[in-house]
């Protein structure tokens, strides 16, 4: 099944530990740009940076991707 990365679970994770824009971006080396833009979906988190918000976060990596059922195509 495929996945991709959710930034609406990241945005889930970071208000769960009661972190800011900030808060994550100074725990990750990122600005608050990014991490908006994470959340927003305008751009994905490489796997290192993936790696550094999920330890941030406490969960996995695999807390922030969404799977989704294939698509089928009725021939």
């Amino acid at each position: 099944m495929p996945r991709h990365f959710s930034g609406i679970l990241l945005k889930k994770a970071r208000e769960a530990k009661e972190l800011t824009h900030n808060d994550l971006a100074a725990a990750t080396g990122r600005s608050p740009y990014v991490i908006r833009s994470y959340e927003y979906e305008m751009s994905q988190p490489s796997a290192s940076v993936l790696g550094a918000l999920a330890d941030t976060l406490g969960c996995s990596t695999d807390d922030l991707y969404e799977v989704h059922a294939a698509e089928t195509v009725a021939a």
